[in-house]
C-alpha cells in the first residue's frame, strides 16, 4: 500500500440540485486511455510500477488529466467504487450485455 492515505468520498444520493452543482464543473470526456507506466525505458526491461489513466477533456485537449495509481490496492478500490456506482445507476447487467 502507498504511504499516503487517499480520501475517498462517495455518495449514492444523486447530485441533481442547483446548490449541489454550484461548485461542480462536469466536463465532456473526449477520449481516455489506460497505460502501464515504468520508471525506466520499456525496451531496457524496466517493469511497470504504476497504472495511469489519461483523460482528455473536450476543449482542454492540451491539458490532459492523468489519474496515477501507485498500488494494486488503490486501483482495486477505484474499480470497486466505479462498479458500485454502475450497479446503483444502471442496475445488474442482463445476459448478453
Amino acid at each position: 500500500m502507498s504511504k499516503h492515505k487517499r480520501r475517498i468520498v462517495t455518495s449514492i444520493k444523486p447530485v441533481n440540485t442547483a446548490d449541489e452543482f454550484e461548485n461542480l464543473h462536469p466536463m465532456a470526456i473526449e477520449e481516455y486511455g489506460v497505460y502501464a507506466w515504468s520508471p525506466g525505458l520499456a525496451d531496457e526491461g524496466v517493469p511497470a510500477t504504476q497504472v495511469h489513466v489519461k483523460i482528455v477533456i473536450k476543449n482542454l485537449e492540451e491539458y490532459p488529466l492523468v489519474l496515477r495509481f501507485k498500488s494494486a490496492e488503490e486501483l482495486d478500490l477505484f474499480i470497486t467504487t466505479l462498479q458500485m456506482y454502475r450497479l446503483e445507476v444502471w442496475g445488474k447487467r442482463e445476459k448478453g450485455e
